[in-house]
């Protein structure tokens, strides 16, 4: 089956996001939509599997910045800021060329 388009990647990640009870901060899906354009779309590009690879890597980096500050408030515990999500570099997204584990879920 083809491949999703960005809007459509953007929008299950919001779906993700939203029934995990995350609030995405200002800036999340403009950093999301970069992303997802620097990424690969080769053979294997796992379409929905890259977003919910990308979704996990961010709530595991959120948990990690929570966990080292000093934050009183528990509505942080649910937001997530566009620094949680992970880099290009770490989801296989380069500039220019095929990367063979674009999308895969690890």
């Amino acid at each position: 089956f083809p491949d999703y388009g960005d809007e459509q990647l953007l929008a299950i990640f919001c779906s993700m996001a939203e029934r995990a009870g995350v609030v995405l901060g200002e800036g999340v899906e403009d950093q999301l939509g970069e992303l997802l354009r620097r990424i690969p779309r080769g053979e294997s590009f796992g379409n929905a599997r890259f977003v919910r690879t990308v979704f996990e890597r961010a709530m595991g980096r959120q948990a990690l910045r929570v966990t080292a500050s000093d934050m009183t408030d528990v509505t942080a515990l649910r937001l997530l800021l566009p620094e949680d999500l992970p880099t290009p570099k770490s989801v296989g997204a380069k500039e220019r060329g095929p990367s063979p584990s674009a999308g895969q879920y690890l």
